[in-house]
């Protein structure tokens, strides 16, 4: 089918339909290389306009808002690589569920590269880190949330946040339930330490224990 006898609305059914779909396979497992992202993108944008693939046409409206939803103005054509991640992001939770929020911070030299591709694909590359940033704690009984790695309280882990306290826990792979007891109904931290606290950190534990209210 040929984009130049075809509507403005039949080019748009037959991107979703056909050019978007057949790499959804694909897209649902692996990463998709930014060079194969934008090869693909420019077809679909040479097909919208009615170009061919040797053929260049003028582009009347950007790409970023023909990506929008209907409801926003735009077309509703999938943005690839969002729609990469987004795909991946889904089969993530499907087969490890919320676990999978208890290791995307813990990356090390020593990470496979599907690990790796892992975190890319949850935006850890990325500075608006979207994954992350679109859930929310819920606490229960805090029997699987990690009190040092895990960014329940703050929007960085508490390891991060307060290296120098970190450094001196004996409590570094403990979950939150496990970091106190409660006694008449109010919850008691319980913190182990490695050593005495020299004079000059105390203002940083003071400034820990202030800021969350640890007392």
């Amino acid at each position: 089918w040929r984009a130049s006898t075809l509507s403005m609305t039949g080019r748009i059914c037959l991107i979703n339909s056909v050019l978007t779909s057949l790499s959804l396979y694909i897209m649902s497992f692996y990463r998709m290389p930014k060079m194969v992202t934008k090869q693909l993108t420019t077809i679909q944008r040479s097909f919208l306009w009615g170009g061919k693939l040797d053929e260049k046409k003028k582009a009347w409206v950007s790409w970023e808002k023909i990506c929008r939803p209907k409801k926003e103005g735009g077309l509703g054509i999938k943005k690839l690589d969002a729609f990469n991640e987004a795909l991946l992001a889904k089969i993530l939770l499907s087969k490890y569920g919320d676990s999978i929020m208890h290791n995307t911070r813990l990356r090390g030299s020593s990470n496979s590269m599907w690990w790796g591709d892992v975190l890319k694909a949850l935006g850890e590359d990325t500075s608006d880190s979207w994954f992350m940033n679109s859930l929310s704690w819920r606490l229960g009984v805090g029997d699987r949330i990690q009190f040092w790695f895990d960014a329940w309280a703050e929007a960085e882990p508490l390891a991060n946040r307060f290296p120098r306290i970190f450094s001196n826990s004996l409590q570094k792979s403990s979950v939150l339930a496990n970091m106190g007891h409660w006694s008449r109904e109010r919850w008691q931290w319980r913190f182990q330490w490695r050593r005495a606290w020299f004079t000059w950190e105390l203002n940083c534990l003071l400034e820990f224990l202030i800021n969350f209210y640890l007392f």
